[in-house]
């Protein structure tokens, strides 16, 4: 499938935050449809009591209700067509990026745009890493567990990223792309798209 320009640029804003890629190691993310537990199965952390999200001038320690494992995340499988009714209709078969992010898997979606839509879910650094590199995100909580948000316009594609903490090293990466979009709905998005994701994570 043809690169797309937002997801280029999609590419280098993670990039500005990762550094550089890491590979995970361990047991695979059970199916959706698999008895296994999952990391909102059971009770939250009893060291992360309820708050409110802080500004972006906070240092204050990510906050994670429920810990999570990404070990050998399949992105491609985390989050279903069904799932991401809530972006649009799936245009084609979703796509590891390795390459470009490790672990990585775009979305692409048909909604008539000349770029077209999409969404890139990986495993991801620690929490505290986008909040460094991203100054101008803020912090949403979901489902108890911090997500950074940072947005921007690039060449008339709003790019944004999502970064849920999920354990103290490890958090999931959830990037949108989309021509003229609008940076609120498409949080609100994202952090719809987290709760499903986190709720689909064994717990660590």
């Amino acid at each position: 499938m043809r690169r797309s320009r937002s997801w280029l640029a999609l590419v280098a804003v993670v990039l500005s935050v990762t550094g550089c890629s890491y590979s995970v190691n361990g047991a695979p993310v059970a199916a959706p449809d698999a008895p296994a537990a999952t990391c909102l199965s059971g009770a939250p952390s009893p060291s992360a009591p309820p708050t409110r999200p802080s500004s972006s001038s906070s240092k204050a320690a990510a906050k994670i209700a429920h810990t999570c494992s990404l070990a050998d995340l399949d992105s491609c499988e985390l989050l279903s067509a069904k799932d991401l009714k809530v972006v649009g209709t799936i245009d084609g078969e979703p796509t590891p990026r390795d390459s470009d992010l490790a672990g990585s898997c775009q979305f692409m979606f048909d909604d008539g745009s000349a770029t077209r839509s999409s969404v890139v879910v990986a495993p991801y650094r620690p929490y505290s890493d986008s909040r460094t590199k991203q100054p101008g995100g803020h912090e949403e909580v979901v489902e108890g567990n911090s997500a950074w948000v940072s947005c921007e316009m690039d060449d008339r594609v709003m790019v944004c990223t999502a970064t849920l903490a999920v354990s103290s090293d490890k958090s999931l990466l959830l990037g949108y792309t989309k021509s003229a979009g609008n940076a609120e709905e498409m949080t609100a998005t994202m952090l719809v798209l987290l709760k499903t994701g986190l709720g689909k994570l064994p717990p660590a």
